[in-house]
């Protein structure tokens, strides 16, 4: 199995310890952020 690393952008309630939004998994670190706000603005 050779799979390659991704990158999930999270936003975490730190209090709670819950993840309040999160977007989808992407090769790179600044698609993972994109796909993230793309979740937010939905």
């Amino acid at each position: 199995m050779n799979a390659s690393p991704k990158a999930q952008a999270l936003v975490i309630d730190t209090a709670a310890h819950t993840t309040i939004a999160s977007g989808e998994p992407a090769d790179w670190l600044k698609q993972a952020v994109l796909n993230l706000a793309e979740e937010v603005q939905a």
